[in-house]
């Protein structure tokens, strides 16, 4: 869990992510519960696996990041630790 494994330091408090019981969509929990996966991943796990897939078929692949233009709009990029160190802890912590 890239997430958790991030922000537990970084906050100085144990993170964990837990997957709701329910999509909240009925076609989609009917399909999860029909189908032969009897495991359930945790959300960042999912978003690691799509992001994984969309690379491969070369949906970000040729992404510059960060993107120059944002750059050059003066945008500011961060880490998540780094993000979770100044504003996430500030503000919740």
């Amino acid at each position: 869990m890239v997430c958790a494994f991030t922000l537990t330091p970084a906050l100085e408090k144990p993170v964990k992510f837990t997957a709701p019981p329910t999509s909240g969509v009925e076609g989609v929990d009917e399909t999860v519960r029909s189908s032969s996966f009897t495991f359930r991943l945790q959300v960042d796990e999912l978003l690691t696996l799509q992001w994984e897939y969309l690379s491969e078929f070369g949906m970000f692949r040729e992404s510059v990041i960060p993107d120059p233009r944002l750059v050059a709009f003066g945008a500011k990029f961060s880490t998540l630790k780094e993000f979770a160190e100044t504003e996430v802890k500030r503000r919740f912590g």
